[in-house]
C-alpha cells in the first residue's frame, strides 16, 4: 500500500474529487442516454405519433443535453464561452478600424465613404452586442446552470399529466408511452444525482479544505492554495475519475512552478511548498512531522528535470539579488508581495541546502551569507507583518536557522573550505561570540543564536583550527581579527558565565582545544589550568575532562602542563579511576600521557608514581576478574565492556612499562599491591575470553603481548614460569588467520 494514500490531501480531497468524479461521469452517462433515447427512439421510431407538447418537450431536453451541460457540469466550456465576446470584437474591428488614405482628387469623396462605413460599423458592432447578451450570455448562462433542472421540471409535469394520449388498442402507441415514461424518469435521476452533487459539494467542500488546511499549517489567505487545489483536482475528476490518482499537493505545486506557468503560479506552488516544509526551527523539534513530503520535495526540485526550480529559488531568497529586472537592489520597490515571495524562496533554500550538488554549494552559501543580515535589512526584505515583537521573534528565527544550515554543512571539509573562504560570513558567524552584550543584557533571547554560532566555529576550527594551509591560516587570522582583544579571552567569558548553558561551555571548550596549536605558550597554560579547576570544582567537570583529553590526544606534553597546574589532579583522576565514573576513558587517556612526556625529577613525579603503583592494581583486578567490570557495564553491550577493558589495559601497559618495570622498588610494591592475584592466569583467561577476530579483540592480544613483554623485563617481579608460558600459548592460539587478516586491513586505516 502507497503511503502516500495517508496524506491529508489524499485521504480527503483526492478521494473525495474521486467520488465527485464518478458522479458527474454516471450524471454524463444518462446524458448521453437520454439524447440517444430521445432522438433514436422517440423522435425517430415515434415522431408521428407524438403529441406537440412531448414533442417540444423532447426537443427542450435533447438541446439541453446536447449543449454540453453534462459534459461539463459548468466548468471549461463556459468559461470558454465567456471569453467569446472577444471574438465579437475582432469582428467589429474590422468595420471600425481608421484608415490613413493618401491625399489624391477624390480624397473628400473617400473620406466621407470613410466616416459613412465607420458609422455603420459601430451601429452594426452595437446591435452585435446587444444580439450577444440577449441571446448567448443569458440564454448560455441560464442553460449551463439551470438547464438539467428546467429538463427534469418539464419531465415531471409531463410523468405527473401522463396525457401522452390514449393508445386505442394500437400497439405502437403503447410501447411510445412506455418509452416516453423512461425518458422521464431517467432525466429525474439524472437531475436528482446533479443536485445531490451540488449539495455535497456545497457542504463537504469547505470543511475539507479547513482540515487539510490545519493538517499542514496553511493559514490566513494562503488557505486559498488548498481551495484552488480542491477546485482543479475535482474538475479534473469530473472528467475522469482517476484524474486523483498519484495527485498531491507537493506534485500540484511543482507544477505550478515550471517553466510555463506565470508569476502568479510561481509564487503559489512556492508558498505550498515552504508551508509543508514549515520553519526549519520548528523542523527540528518534530522531523518526523511531514518527513515524506520533504523528501519527495527534495526530490522533485534538487535532482528531478525539474531542478531549475532551485536555481530560480535562489536568485528569489538573495536580498541582494534582482528577480524581476536589473534595477540595484537598494533602489527596488520591495512590494509586501515579493517580501512574502522571498520569505517562503529563503526557507525552501534553508531547507534544501544540505542536499544541492557540489557545482550548487558556492551559490547556496553566498546566498546564506546574505541572508545574516541586519535587523533593518530584514524588515526591508522580509518583514510581512505589523507585530514587532513577532519581527523580532522572525528575525532570530531566520539568524537561528542560516547558523545552523552552515552547522550541517561544515561536516564536510569541501563546504567548510567554502565556508571559510566566502567572502565576510566568518565575521557574521562569529559576530554573536564576539559581542559581550549577549553576556550582559538579553542573554535568554540570543542565547539559541550563540550557541547555533558556537556549533558552527567548533566544526571549522576541528578542520582547519591547527592553522596549516591557506584555509587554515585563514581561519585563525578572521578568529583573532573579530574577536578584537584576546581570542582565549574573549572565550572564557562564555565559559565564566553563569547565564550560559552547558551545552554552550562544552563547544567553547572543543574551540578552544581545537585551536591550542597556534596559541601562545602563556595561552595554553592558561587554558588548561582554566580546564583542570573546572574538572575539579565546577559542574561541567565531564566537559572539561573531554577538553583536557583531546589536549592531551594533540600534544602529549599537554599532561606535563596539567600535572603542574594543579597538584590535586592527580588524585581527583585516580578517584575517578577507581570508581569508573562517567569519563574515566578520559581519564587514562590523560594519565597515560602523563606517564609518557612527564620527565621532571620533581614532586609532581613522585606523587604520580606511587599515585599508579596504588591505582593500577585495583584496575587490573576489575579488568580481569569475571564479574567485577561486568556489573558496571551490566546494561551495555559487549562492545562497550571491550571498549572499557581496552581503555583501562591500554593504561596499565603504559605505567608498567614507563614507571613500574624500570624501578625495582615500585615493582615490589606492585608485586604486593596484587596480592594474591596471579596475573599471568587473569590475563590468560582475558585473552581466551577475547579470542572472536574483531578490531577490540585484536587490540586486547597486542596489549596483553606488550604486557608480557614488561613482565619478563621487570627485575623485580616473580611471576611462575608456567603461567607465562601458559600466557604466551594462549596469545599463540589467538592469533588466527582470521586476526592477521584484520591486523593487516586496519592499515587502511592510517589515512584517515
Amino acid at each position: 500500500m502507497d503511503s502516500r494514500n495517508s496524506w491529508p490531501e489524499v485521504k480527503r480531497i483526492n478521494n473525495y474529487a474521486a467520488f465527485s468524479g464518478c458522479l458527474a461521469m454516471v450524471i454524463r452517462g444518462l446524458g448521453y442516454l437520454v439524447v440517444t433515447w430521445s432522438t433514436v427512439v422517440l423522435l425517430g421510431g415515434f415522431v408521428s405519433l407524438l403529441q406537440k407538447k412531448d414533442f417540444f418537450a423532447l426537443t427542450i431536453i435533447t438541446f439541453i443535453q446536447i449543449a454540453g451541460v453534462v459534459d461539463n457540469l459548468a466548468g471549461d466550456k463556459w468559461n470558454s464561452a465567456a471569453r467569446s465576446a472577444s471574438g465579437l470584437n475582432a469582428v467589429a474591428a474590422v468595420f471600425v478600424r481608421n484608415r490613413q488614405d493618401s491625399a489624391t482628387p477624390s480624397a473628400n469623396i473617400l473620406r466621407l465613404v470613410v466616416s459613412v462605413k465607420q458609422i455603420l460599423g459601430w451601429i452594426v458592432s452595437l446591435l452585435q452586442q446587444a444580439v450577444y447578451i440577449a441571446l448567448f450570455l443569458f440564454g448560455a448562462f441560464y442553460v449551463i446552470l439551470w438547464g438539467l433542472y428546467s429538463a427534469a421540471g418539464i419531465s415531471l409535469l409531463r410523468l405527473k399529466r401522463h396525457d401522452y394520449g390514449d393508445a386505442d388498442g394500437d400497439p405502437s402507441k403503447a410501447n411510445m408511452n412506455l418509452a416516453l415514461d423512461v425518458l422521464y424518469k431517467i432525466v429525474v435521476v439524472q437531475c436528482a444525482i446533479l443536485l445531490y452533487r451540488r449539495i455535497i459539494n456545497a457542504l463537504v467542500e469547505k470543511r475539507l479544505v479547513t482540515e487539510v488546511a490545519e493538517a499542514y499549517g496553511f493559514k490566513g489567505p494562503t488557505v486559498t492554495l488548498v481551495e484552488d487545489y480542491m477546485k482543479e483536482t475535482r474538475r479534473g475528476c469530473a472528467k475522469n475519475p482517476s484524474f486523483a490518482k498519484g495527485r498531491n499537493l507537493v506534485t500540484y505545486a511543482v507544477d505550478l512552478m515550471g517553466p510555463d506557468k506565470s508569476p502568479a503560479d510561481y509564487a503559489s506552488g512556492l508558498t505550498i511548498l515552504s508551508t509543508i516544509f514549515g520553519p526549519l526551527c520548528r523542523v527540528k523539534v518534530k522531523p518526523s512531522k511531514f518527513q515524506e513530503q520533504r523528501g519527495i520535495i527534495r526530490y522533485l526540485i534538487l535532482y528531478a528535470p525539474s531542478s531549475h526550480i532551485f536555481r530560480l529559488l535562489l536568485v528569489l531568497s538573495n536580498p541582494r539579488s534582482s528577480p524581476y529586472g536589473s534595477e540595484r537592489p537598494e533602489t527596488q520597490i520591495i512590494t509586501s508581495q515579493l517580501r512574502e515571495t522571498r520569505k517562503h524562496a529563503a526557507n525552501m533554500v534553508l531547507h534544501l541546502a544540505d542536499g544541492v550538488s557540489v557545482e550548487q554549494l558556492p551559490q547556496v552559501i553566498q546566498c546564506i551569507s546574505s541572508l545574516i543580515s541586519t535587523f533593518k535589512e530584514h524588515q526591508r526584505f522580509f518583514f510581512t507583518h505589523s507585530d514587532y515583537a513577532k519581527e523580532e521573534e522572525d528575525y532570530l528565527e531566520r539568524l537561528w536557522e542560516c547558523l545552523h544550515v552552515l552547522y550541517v554543512l561544515a561536516a564536510n571539509e569541501n563546504n567548510c573550505r567554502l565556508i571559510i573562504h566566502t567572502r565576510g560570513l566568518l565575521t557574521k558567524i562569529m559576530t554573536p561570540l564576539a559581542s559581550n552584550l549577549y553576556h550582559q543584557t538579553d542573554h535568554d533571547t540570543w542565547e539559541n543564536v550563540l550557541k547555533e554560532s558556537l556549533k558552527v566555529i567548533n566544526r571549522l576550527t576541528a578542520t582547519y583550527g591547527h592553522g596549516e594551509g591557506e584555509t587554515g591560516s585563514k581561519l585563525v587570522r578572521e578568529i583573532e581579527t573579530n574577536l578584537e582583544m584576546e581570542a582565549v579571552e574573549t572565550m572564557m567569558s562564555v565559559l565564566r558565565c553563569d547565564k550560559c548553558s552547558q551545552k554552550m561551555g562544552t563547544l567553547t571548550m572543543g574551540i578552544l582545544t581545537n585551536l591550542h596549536v597556534q596559541m601562545q605558550t602563556a595561552d595554553k597554560v592558561y587554558l588548561i589550568e582554566m580546564l583542570v579547576h573546572m574538572y575539579t570544582t565546577a559542574n561541567s567537570r565531564t566537559s572539561a575532562l573531554e577538553a583536557l583529553a583531546k589536549l592531551c590526544f594533540q600534544d602529549g606534553s599537554n599532561a606535563t602542563i596539567i600535572l603542574q597546574v594543579n597538584g590535586s589532579a592527580v588524585s581527583s583522576f585516580t578517584e575517578d579511576l577507581k570508581a569508573l565514573n562517567y569519563g574515566y576513558h578520559s581519564v587514562a587517556e590523560i594519565l597515560q600521557h602523563a606517564c609518557l612526556h612527564y620527565t621532571n625529577d620533581d614532586e609532581c613525579l613522585r606523587i604520580l608514581k606511587e599515585s599508579m603503583t596504588d591505582v593500577i592494581p585495583k584496575v587490573l583486578n576489575k579488568i580481569l576478574t569475571t564479574g567485577a567490570l561486568q556489573s558496571k557495564v551490566k546494561n551495555r553491550r559487549l562492545q562497550t565492556k571491550r571498549k572499557t577493558e581496552t581503555s583501562l589495559l591500554s593504561l596499565c601497559v603504559t605505567v608498567h612499562e614507563t614507571l613500574i618495570s624500570a624501578d625495582q622498588h615500585l615493582a615490589l610494591q606492585f608485586d604486593g599491591a596484587i596480592g594474591e592475584l596471579s596475573l599471568p592466569v587473569k590475563l590468560r583467561e582475558m585473552v581466551e575470553r577475547n579470542s572472536k577476530p574483531t578490531a577490540s579483540c585484536l587490540k586486547i592480544h597486542k596489549l596483553t603481548s606488550r604486557m608480557v613483554i614488561s613482565m619478563m623485563k621487570c627485575r623485580g617481579s616473580r611471576y611462575p614460569k608456567p603461567d607465562l608460558e601458559s600466557l604466551v600459548e594462549a596469545l599463540l592460539k589467538a592469533c588466527s588467520r582470521n586476526m592477521y587478516f584484520i591486523d593487516r586491513s586496519m592499515d587502511f586505516a592510517r589515512g584517515d
